[in-house]
Parts: C-alpha cells; sequence; structure tokens
C-alpha cells in the first residue's frame, strides 16, 4: 500500500510539472505592431559594380510615387527605412534626402547614426544621431511638396560613415550632405516621385 501510494504522489507530480511546463502563459504580452505602411521596394548600392551588396528597403517601390502620408499633403512624417549592414569598417551611418533635379536641396540629413541601428521608424530619428537643419530652415524631415501639378522626383541615400562627423549642432543639409560624402565607404540610394494634384 505505501508503496502503491509513492508511486501515485511520483505520478501526480510528473504530470503536474508535465502540464505546467506545456503552459504559454508566461506572463508575456505581445505588443501590437507599431504603425506605418509596410517596407516594401529594396535598391541596390550605388557605385562601382564589386560594391558589397549593400541593400536599403523602402515603402516604395524604386522610382515608383511616394506614399502622401509622407509629403505635405499629407501627415508630413518622415518614412520608415530599412537597410542591411554596411561595409566591414563602417563606424556610423548617414542619411540624406535631395530633390534629384537639384540637389543642394536637402530635405533631410542626419549623421552618426549608431552603427547598430539598421532601421528607422516613421516619424522618429535614432538615439544619438546628428541632425541637420533642413531646406525650411527647422531641424529634421521636411516633407517632399513639389509645386502643384509638377512631378519632382527625390532620391533617400543611406551612407556607411568610415568616421563619425561629430558635427557642431544646427549643422546645415548641405554642409552635412558634403561631410557625409568625403567620409563614405560606401553609399546606396532609392528614388521617388511626387506629384500633387
Amino acid at each position: 500500500m505505501n508503496r502503491l501510494f509513492r508511486h501515485s504522489v511520483a505520478f501526480v507530480g510528473v504530470l503536474t510539472i508535465l502540464v505546467t511546463s506545456c503552459s504559454t502563459d508566461d506572463g508575456r504580452l505581445m505588443q501590437e505592431p507599431v504603425g506605418g505602411p509596410p517596407v516594401v521596394g529594396t535598391t541596390a548600392p550605388v557605385g562601382d559594380a564589386d560594391s558589397t551588396g549593400w541593400t536599403l528597403t523602402t515603402p516604395w517601390g524604386e522610382g515608383s510615387d511616394l506614399n502622401i502620408r509622407y509629403t505635405c499633403d499629407g501627415q508630413a512624417v518622415s518614412p520608415p527605412l530599412l537597410w542591411s549592414e554596411g561595409p566591414e569598417m563602417t563606424r556610423a551611418y548617414g542619411l540624406v534626402l535631395t530633390a534629384v533635379e537639384d540637389p543642394a536641396t536637402v530635405l533631410w540629413a542626419m549623421a552618426d547614426i549608431p552603427i547598430q541601428t539598421r532601421n528607422l521608424a516613421e516619424g522618429l530619428a535614432p538615439e544619438g544621431a546628428l541632425v541637420a537643419v533642413n531646406e525650411s530652415g527647422a531641424l529634421g524631415y521636411q516633407a517632399p511638396c513639389p509645386d502643384a501639378g509638377v512631378s519632382q522626383q527625390f532620391q533617400i541615400t543611406i551612407y556607411a560613415q568610415e568616421f563619425p562627423l561629430e558635427s557642431a549642432a544646427n549643422t546645415p543639409g548641405l554642409q552635412m550632405r558634403d561631410a557625409l560624402q568625403e567620409v563614405a565607404l560606401d553609399a546606396v540610394s532609392s528614388t521617388f516621385t511626387y506629384q500633387r494634384r
């Protein structure tokens, strides 16, 4: 009897362990996905054919129309971006958005984006990045806003920085772009168009 009782207790103990270990309620909650349209377009690096295979993924297909959300006619928030790891000697990343017809028109520029950062959430700048003054005189993103009825082409470029810029606060976007081009190991770009109705 004593032996049967011990086996029963052992069986119940093992059964309890098995049942509780199969529970999927570990106290963690799934977070709702962060907003923004899915990131869909992927482009290869600019420059030489022997580039590293570095890619930039954007919410638009290469050369296609920009979603109104990211323009002056929409919410005027910066788009989400995703890029693969830069070349071996990369120490930081930089970003520049320009008008293709006038590359001196810098709508958005950042430098010294931390090396571990490989994506930007919609409407946010990564912590630790240097943010330049855009064409309108404000810090950060300036939404594309061509004249009504005019289709304008824009280019966004991610730079792999060999050295940090450590620029002063309130650096003009054009000056930051020029400095990024000086320290860039490689760059990857994507173009898009926008026409106001």
